[in-house]
């Protein structure tokens, strides 16, 4: 399996990226692998501050500004949702600050490098699978340094100002801290042996400047619990390490110290692997350094935990693995990686945990957001998004897993009937205005109601199912009874109609699974392809009456109608066509995604809004772009076949990748008017489904690069002529395989260790007006050149030569 540590970037201007050439891999005419991180290097000038991020591919992640900012005490080490450091001091022996007078900082794949003009420099690194920091600073003198952290236990969504617990343990060269309950476990820090501990300890306020934006106190308390004195002028390591317990964290701390030329060269090998995997190489240097970078990001996101591996959703603010995102995010790991088996791997984590809270009202249904505690809510539609995930990855695998597949069938019966017991009336998918039940749908604070997209992507399940014939051969399931029912009941609704009973099971005698959406929108005097207002049904009172809101004509409530469509597979390019014009008259279109709202709403706001009483977590989504909507925009330009749409926003994502957010990641949302004063990011500035989106663009949309099935792939790509020719190698099926471009009209193929045979469907928009086609097979270690030239009858033909 592959993992990967990260390191990102914030801000405005790249310094010197037009200058540096990517070449990803290292076959062909590549840079020497020795070099390839290094040609990501960014560099930071004072001035141009900026955000970075480390993580260390446990849940632990290092998040400050390129030039550290002692005043924003969000920033420093988390793990998972745990606050530890909010930051640290560099000192002169006299006590004068030496870390006052930045210079330059070097961002780079797997560490940080800050440089002050007063001689000292700074390294960060995160261990791989190793929860800590290690920090090592290079005095600008003979006399040393002190070191003073400042040591910060919170959790990061909840309003808390602990109280600490300290020891000094001066054999070991170590502090050691802890709240007073331990609920928190501990952090040591450890310096190299010879260095001495000063007993400081305080409590120092920290203004909080961004509390307005975070729902988070104003005023956070942050101990310096002792200054760290290094008397040397030689270079000087410190190890943070976190544990359970106090010996935990000593260990930790002391392992990050033993293992130091191990982890690295262990990093190193991963990231580099990670790149190899899908490696892309053209005349355009800004759209390869973005999708390297993409990349890095993503597999960073991946965090290894004692009971599977996971994706976590976003970071800083939601260092947490949830089933919506992840289910949305799932493809994008196995184009980037080439294998889908590790992505099912990790829809089977978010599976596993459907029954692992019998105390829940929720039970059967698939998970939400999944803490180290626990799990907090299960919403229907993560089923549906699961469903279809699933059957994308399969298709790609060669051979079928009939116990996996069981598994997964059995997963969405119980999310079925869980969602049945407790969650539905009167044959819908329904929320109470109480339960938040959906209140993580796509920026909706109000989701009381049937939603569309909970209607569409249950049909995802019930398709599923209905096409798993297996399932008859399950003890104690019966697929016939989710699919059709021989029993008839009343809804009061516009006079008495006879709705077909689809379940009819055990202890759930009484419930009904949903109803397909086409039978939804025929009970409902509707039609399935109009567009509809987002809260299509009401509750209107406890008596069970609905109340259908009227679809809106020219603008919208909600991006989750766009998505839904998208996701719905019986949609067509007429409507589409319809649809992308209402979102433009609307205002929601975007150079960089959907709105969430309309302009001409009455609640619509350019920024996110924050600290509002009924919204989940005090913040709502009234008009900000949800940039993690691209894949879902893009299939829908796709469809109607706007090629440039598609060019133009990947083209946008690549330069957030490089200059918004942080580098290397895209936020997972922004304001939807520039001109707003601050920053423009809103929420995760790393956030696991909008880099999904763009990865997934950039192979399957730009690249073009589509596994089909088994060992065959589309290649469609749409790479501009003014990139010039382009590389692309992959490893895919067991193998891997190459293709170039040699010159307009002609390609080379190659490929290693796929047998029988690798299949390629070319499929490129030449001169002409005319796509032209072929179909070619490639056999292990064998390269042929494929050549497209005109007739005289104007017609595209082809020229295969084996090499």
């Amino acid at each position: 399996m592959l993992r990967q540590i990260n390191i990102l970037i914030k801000g405005g201007l790249i310094i010197g990226a037009s200058s540096v050439f990517l070449t990803v891999g290292c076959t062909g005419k590549p840079l020497p692998c020795d070099r390839l991180l290094d040609s990501l290097v960014d560099t930071v000038y004072a001035g141009q501050d900026r955000e970075v991020l480390l993580t260390d591919l446990t849940g632990g992640f290092y998040y400050d500004d390129a030039f550290r900012n002692q005043a924003r005490s969000e920033y420093g080490f988390s793990y998972w949702e745990r606050k530890l450091i909010a930051g640290w001091l560099i000192l002169d022996p006299d006590g004068n600050p030496a870390d006052d007078d930045p210079d330059i900082c070097l961002v780079r794949p797997d560490r940080i490098e800050r440089l002050y003009l007063s001689g000292v420099t700074e390294t960060v690194e995160c261990p791989l699978n190793r929860t800590g920091l290690l920090l090592t600073v290079k005095p600008g003198g003979k006399k040393g340094i002190i070191l003073r952290p400042y040591f910060d236990f919170r959790r990061l969504d909840r309003e808390e100002t602990p109280q600490y617990e300290s020891r000094f343990v001066r054999e070991a060269n170590s502090i050691v801290v802890s709240r007073v309950d331990h609920s928190g476990g501990w952090l040591a820090l450890r310096m190299d042996a010879g260095n001495r501990i000063i007993k400081a300890t305080e409590i120092i306020r920290i203004t909080h400047p961004v509390s307005e934006l975070t729902g988070r106190p104003s005023i956070s308390e942050v101990m310096a619990a002792g200054d760290l004195v290094h008397e040397s002028g030689k270079p000087a390591r410190f190890a943070f390490g976190w544990g359970l317990t106090r010996n935990d964290a000593l260990d930790n701390a002391r392992e990050i110290f033993e293992t130091e030329v191990q982890w690295r060269d262990e990093r190193r090998e991963r990231m580099i692997s990670t790149l190899e995997t899908f490696s892309f190489e053209c005349g355009n240097t800004g759209f390869q350094k973005a999708f390297a970078w993409a990349r890095l990001s993503f597999a960073g996101l991946v965090a290894a935990r004692d009971d599977g591996n996971f994706l976590i959703t976003g970071i800083p603010f939601h260092p947490y693995p949830d089933g919506w995102h992840t289910a949305l995010s799932l493809n994008a790991v196995a184009l980037s990686d080439g294998n889908p088996v590790r992505a099912l791997d990790m829809l089977d984590a978010i599976a596993t945990r459907q029954n692992r809270d019998s105390t829940s009202v929720h039970y059967g249904m698939f998970p939400g957001r999944i803490g180290e505690d626990g799990i907090e809510y299960r919403i229907p539609e993560i089923a549906g998004l699961a469903a279809l995930c699933y059957q994308d990855l399969t298709s790609r695998l060669t051979a079928a897993d009939t116990v996996r597949d069981d598994e997964f069938a059995l997963a969405l019966v119980r999310d079925l009937l869980g969602t049945a017991r407790y969650r539905l009336h009167d044959w819908m998918v329904v929320s109470g205005a109480d339960e938040h039940f959906l209140w993580d749908g796509p920026a909706a604070p109000d989701r009381e109601g049937v939603t569309i997209e909970t209607q569409v992507l249950y049909d995802a399940v019930r398709n599923f199912l209905k096409g798993y014939k297996r399932l008859n051969l399950i003890a104690d399931v019966h697929p016939e009874m989710l699919q059709r029912g021989a029993t008839w009941r009343k809804v009061n609704h516009a006079g008495e109609i006879k709705i077909p009973k689809l379940l009819s099971y055990r202890v759930l005698e009484t419930y009904d699974i949903p109803l397909p959406i086409s039978e939804v929108m025929y009970f409902l005097g509707g039609r399935w392809d109009k567009p509809w207002a987002d809260r299509l049904v009401y509750h209107a009172d406890g008596s069970g009456g609905l109340t259908i809101l009227p679809p809106v004509s020219d603008t919208t409530r909600c991006v989750s109608i766009p998505l839904a469509l998208s996701w719905y597979q019986g949609r067509g390019r007429v409507r589409l066509l319809r649809d992308m014009d209402r979102f433009t008259s609307a205002g929601m279109l975007t150079p960089s995604g959907l709105r969430s709202l309309a302009e001409t709403e009455d609640e619509y706001q350019p920024a996110h809004q924050y600290q509002l009483d009924d919204a989940p977590y005090g913040t709502t989504s009234q008009g900000d772009v949800l940039l993690w909507t691209s894949a879902a925009l893009v299939e829908m330009y796709r469809s109607i076949g706007q090629d440039d749409s598609i060019l133009s926003l990947t083209g946008n994502l690549a330069e957030r990748v490089m200059s918004s957010g942080v580098i290397g990641g895209i936020p997972e949302a922004e304001n939807g008017s520039p001109a707003l004063v601050g920053d423009n990011s809103t929420g995760d500035m790393i956030h696991c489904t909008s880099l999904a989106g763009f990865i997934q663009t950039a192979v399957e949309e730009v690249i073009g690069i589509k596994p089909v099935a088994g060992e065959y792939v589309h290649f469609r790509p749409l790479i501009p002529g003014r990139w010039g020719n382009y590389r692309i190698e992959s490893r895919f099926a067991g193998g891997g395989f190459t293709i170039e471009r040699l010159d307009e009209m002609s390609w080379r193929i190659s490929q290693r260790d796929i047998e029988p045979f690798l299949s390629i469907a070319l499929d490129f928009s030449l001169a002409l007006g005319r796509d032209a086609q072929r179909f070619v097979k490639v056999r292990p270690g064998e390269h042929i050149e494929v050549r497209f030239f005109t007739t005289r009858q104007g017609k595209w033909d082809t020229e295969v030569k084996i090499l």
